[in-house]
């Protein structure tokens, strides 16, 4: 039998090629390349940024060179002084939110660079941010917080899974010391931040917003501009060698924990295997950020000038993507600013050039050299802020349109908008000047006649524009052209504010080379990469690789995460379960959640999932298809370190299904920037909330709240804490009928509709972290996702937002703040005939030592975009995250509350939605669309219960059913 199938996949697999040789053409890419240009734009002059705090004082720009430093002596301060030995250094500790204090004195009035030397004494991936203030004053917003360079290296070779996978090294941060001239968090000035000085004596004021260094020292400067290329090369011959070549994979160090190596299928990668993922590029969408590094040491064996080429892919559509070059730390000429790699569909060699193709001779000492290529969207940063200020008043302009119109779409009424605003006409058509504008500089910037993706967009944002400029009366009517719902043109344009200061390159390897070296071509040839395809196809019918072993002693578990997650735990699985156990594991992929049902009614259901959507337990298990861990005797120690909310989703009459793997978290996000600056209090209940809402209206801002994504359909985790902290019921005691007829119930479902109706909170938001990072929305409820991305992707506004609980409604003097967490869990299958291997693998993945361990793990290996929010609170109290938001998680966590499943408790969520959008969007009468959705709830609730068996057709209530509550759980820790 076995025979006869390897018989019919080799013959399909010979039919298959046959028929890609038969049908072979070639296809071409078809890029159109066009001459790069740098088109001058006016800067946009928003108020409080670097830019215009640069061209209000250009004036003081010259050519003077000036540099003095300062040794930490120098330093007004009493802070603890610490002794680098091995540097022979003295510094000062700065601990997070102290403060430092130097005095200078300088002969000139004008511009000047800072540059500051120091130890980082943060955890392995902390970030250290400090502010400065000169003769205290912030002279702009980018003084507020700026990211210290940090540098990374691999901490121990590659290594390979128990498939031959190459596995990501753990990564270390260098704590040795570094010396960084101050530049902008988002590195989008090439020279880096200059701060204003006055002739004579001057403060400079250093705090530490986050993290703690020793500062060894500090100097004051200005330098001469970076010398030309026709100044540092003078024909000189070309060091007559040929070629050597360096892995990008193989970097010697790094800025940040979150560039990683990649891997590449491609045949003319190296190295390469055709069954094994082998750690073989670099910047596979982690090395696209502006100011991200990747530095390398090579050897030459001859002082002189030498050419340098890398192999890359670039095939973000008719873009070009710029890298500075630095050779030993520095620039050598002004053009290696801003060295271009342009869309290709394939592989190329791009040799180090002009951006009109002349080739850059480079030079290099006898013997070791650095060479390093970092993100360079420098020239982007301008037409991020225009987009940013066109966003910004495009929402603007609709909120004070909706203002004076109430939000009314009545095509019967007419509008007179242009006698409201006198410049309405002026206003759109600076909107399509700045938009043609941009469109022309990005175009004339990426080189190509065809449109990328980005232009698109704005394409659109133009078209919207220029429809409503025909007749702005119309404009009320038309508001989702404008600044309403998903595909307005401000949405359009506020999609792409961060993705124009992104940009990506992948690299496979680069040459250091001679003038006339032959290198190998980058693309492999036709019939090898088809014979390649071949075999690869054949091979992946046999490929155990994360499908799982044959071993029938081994625990099968199905992990419903990307394949990093596997990796890790299936190295740590190895190196301790297995190793204290004796009980093997495989880890396989499960790309899909609906696999599960499938797999089951097939038998071939694994005995563990884990990473599992925490409704799919319950749904599961009422239906028998998972396991009770209850039958388990010592199920209450593997649930002790769980908060007794965080187990409900999995209870079903009575029943535990599973355990709780990752929790999400709701918290209060707000700018602390824009707060004080509109002297306004971090709201505690719902009163503040609607008391600072008019101030917020005034400016043109917003509160957030989850009921505002851009989904029509709202979930329990968006409804039910409005239900919970007006201590309202979702069920009636009985568990046979709807609760939401309760007066509680209604009064937290009409706060919530009032909200919209009364307080004009914004119906639809499509991005919540776009808005709150550019000041439209400075605070908001949101999830950890939103944290996440704050975290890695806003670094202009690290350290000036801060999370707190959420706001709360207050009841009989105590303050209810309740909100869902329910995220991932981790089940056992009823069919496994390994139920207790497969409970001590459980019990050790849930416990606090392997949370922590696994946590530790991934951020090391990956960066600190993979910080893991373990569901383990006692291993959440001891992750390495920032101490003051770890506290106020675990606040909220005292808060917690989900809504327990029951048979038929979907249509209570589908119908509070149907509430929700006909009483927002339909001005319905709450009370009775709340009674006509308690006949359908109640009617689907009967016929679920009858299904399971607790009803009969009569209504009769046959046996109990048990909701589950914090005292179900306190009867279980009890040991009833």
């Amino acid at each position: 039998m076995e025979k006869k199938k390897k018989t019919v996949i080799i013959t399909s697999v010979v039919l298959l090629c046959l028929t890609c040789i038969i049908g072979v053409s070639i296809i071409t890419g078809g890029v159109t390349k066009q001459d790069i240009e740098f088109v001058k734009l006016d800067e946009p002059l928003i108020e409080g940024k670097y830019s215009t705090f640069l061209e209000k004082n250009k004036s003081l720009l010259n050519d003077n060179v000036y540099e003095k430093s300062y040794d930490a002596s120098s330093f007004e301060t009493t802070n603890i002084h610490h002794f680098h030995e091995e540097d022979n250094l003295d510094t000062i500790s700065l601990k997070e939110d102290e403060s430092i204090r130097l005095d200078v004195n300088v002969e000139q009035a004008g511009l000047y660079h800072i540059g500051i030397s120091y130890y980082l004494l943060t955890d392995e991936y902390g970030t250290n941010e400090i502010g400065i203030k000169v003769n205290g004053d912030i002279q702009y917003d980018e003084a507020r917080q700026i990211s210290l360079e940090e540098c990374w290296y691999d901490n121990g070779e590659v290594t390979q899974d128990r498939y031959g996978n190459d596995n990501l090294p753990e990564q270390k941060k260098d704590n040795s010391l570094q010396y960084y001239t101050l530049k902008d968090s988002t590195n989008l000035y090439d020279n880096g931040l200059y701060f204003m000085l006055n002739k004579g004596d001057n403060q400079i004021d250093i705090s530490s917003i986050q993290g703690e260094l020793d500062l060894a020292g500090l100097k004051i400067f200005k330098e001469k501009d970076i010398i030309s290329y026709s100044e540092y090369y003078h024909n000189e011959e070309i060091v007559d060698t040929p070629y050597s070549t360096y892995e990008a994979e193989g970097y010697d160090s790094k800025n940040s924990s979150n560039i990683q190596a990649g891997t590449s299928s491609d045949l003319s990668v190296t190295p390469y295997s055709i069954n094994r993922n082998k750690l073989n590029i670099m910047g596979s969408g982690n090395y696209n950020e502006s100011g991200d590094k990747v530095s390398y040491k090579i050897n030459v064996p001859t002082s002189g000038y030498y050419y340098l080429t890398f192999k890359v892919l670039q095939t973000e559509k008719n873009t070009t993507s710029y890298r500075t070059l630095l050779v030993n730390g520095k620039v050598p000429f002004k053009e290696a600013l801003y060295i271009p790699f342009s869309y290709d569909d394939k592989w190329q060699n791009v040799q180090i050039s002009s951006v009109d193709g002349t080739p850059y001779a480079i030079y290099l000492n006898q013997g070791e050299n650095e060479i390093s290529l970092a993100v360079n969207t420098s020239k982007m940063r301008i037409i991020s802020e225009k987009l940013y200020k066109l966003a910004s008043s495009m929402n603007e302009l609709g909120l004070q349109i909706t203002r004076i119109t109430g939000n009314s779409t009545d095509k019967e009424i007419d509008w007179t908008i242009d006698e409201y605003f006198s410049d309405i006409h002026e206003t759109f058509d600076y909107y399509i000047s700045e938009l043609e504008s941009i469109i022309d500089y990005l175009k004339k910037a990426n080189g190509f006649g065809g449109n990328s993706y980005i232009i698109s967009d704005l394409n659109t944002a133009l078209s919207n524009i220029k429809k409503l400029a025909q007749d702005v009366n119309k404009i009320p009517n038309r508001l989702t052209l404008l600044s309403s719902g998903s595909s307005c043109a401000s949405q359009f344009i506020s999609g792409q504010i961060a993705n124009v200061i992104t940009s990506s390159v992948v690299i496979d390897k680069f040459y250091v080379h001679g003038k006339d070296a032959k290198l190998p071509k980058p693309t492999s040839n036709f019939f090898k990469g088809l014979w390649n395809k071949t075999a690869k196809l054949f091979n992946s019918f046999f490929d155990e690789n994360y499908k799982g072993s044959k071993d029938k002693d081994a625990v099968k578990v199905w992990v419903a995460r990307s394949r990093q997650y596997c990796n890790v735990l299936q190295k740590l699985v190895d190196s301790d379960f297995t190793k204290k156990t004796g009980i093997k594991v495989d880890i396989e992929l499960l790309t899909s959640e609906s696999k599960i049902l499938l797999a089951n009614a097939a038998d071939q259901q694994p005995d563990v999932a884990t990473g599992i959507s925490t409704w799919i337990p319950n749904e599961y298990g009422m239906r028998g298809a998972i396991y009770d861990l209850r039958n388990f005797a010592d199920y209450t120690d593997a649930i002790k370190e769980f908060n007794d909310e965080q187990l409900i989703p999995l209870i079903y009459d009575d029943h535990l299904y599973g355990i709780p793997e990752t929790e999400n978290f709701y918290v209060l996000f707000y700018r602390k920037d824009i707060l004080n600056s509109l002297n306004l209090e971090v709201p505690n209940t719902w009163d503040d909330v609607i008391d600072i809402l008019p101030v917020l209206e005034r400016y043109g801002m917003q509160f957030y709240i989850p009921l505002s994504s851009s989904s029509s359909s709202k979930s329990y985790d968006a409804t039910a804490p409005f239900i919970w902290q007006n201590e309202g019921i979702i069920f009636h005691e009985d568990t046979m009928t709807s609760g939401i007829d309760d007066e509680n119930t209604i009064k937290g479902i009409q706060f919530m509709t009032d909200l919209y109706r009364e307080y004009s909170l914004p119906y639809q938001i499509s991005n919540f972290f776009n808005y709150f990072r550019y000041g439209d929305m400075p605070i908001g409820i949101a999830d950890y996702g939103t944290y996440l991305q704050l975290l890695n992707a806003a670094p202009e506004i690290s350290g000036l937002w801060e999370i707190s609980v959420v706001p709360g409604t207050e009841v009989d003097g105590k303050i209810n703040r309740y909100m869902s967490g329910a995220q991932q869990s981790s089940m056992i299958f009823e069919k496994s005939d390994k139920k207790d291997e497969a409970w001590e693998f459980l019990k050790w993945w849930s416990s606090k030592n392997t949370q922590l361990a696994y946590s530790q793990m991934m951020v090391n290996t990956y960066g600190k975009k993979y910080l893991w929010n373990t569901a383990n609170q006692e291993a959440f109290k001891e992750l390495p995250w920032d101490k003051d938001d770890k506290k106020v998680v675990l606040e909220q966590w005292t808060h917690l509350k989900e809504v327990a499943k029951a048979p038929g408790s979907y249509i209570i969520e589908r119908e509070i939605s149907n509430i929700y959008n006909s009483v927002v969007f339909n001005d319905a009468n709450l009370r009775s669309t709340i009674s006509d959705s308690v006949i359908k709830m109640n009617k689907e609730i009967k016929r679920k219960m009858i299904e399971f068996g607790y009803m009969d057709e009569l209504g009769n209530v046959i046996k109990e059913y048990h909701y589950p509550n914090d005292k179900t759980i306190e009867k279980w820790r009890n040991g009833a």
